[in-house]
């Protein structure tokens, strides 16, 4: 497995206690930092996929991860259909 990105200038929280039930969270965005995060890490097809985590010990913190799995076609068979 390979080491976590953290997305640089995006910043995710827990819903505050008095949000209403349809809140689920909130994110900060510090443009600059994020814009050359997203251009740094961009695919082909100009896309940066991102997973939200939860922090182990205080869940109220989150932090948003690269994805960047890349499914391996070479494996793929060839169905008679």
């Amino acid at each position: 497995m390979s080491e976590k990105v953290f997305a640089k200038g995006l910043y995710a929280k827990a819903k505050n206690e008095k949000a209403p039930a349809f809140v689920k969270g909130s994110l900060s965005i510090k443009v600059e930092d994020f814009i050359t995060f997203l251009n740094e890490h961009k695919n082909d097809a100009g896309y940066v996929n991102l997973d939200l985590l939860e922090n182990k010990t205080d869940p109220s913190k989150w932090s948003a991860t690269l994805n960047d799995f890349k499914p391996d076609n070479s494996k793929k068979e060839d169905y008679p259909f």
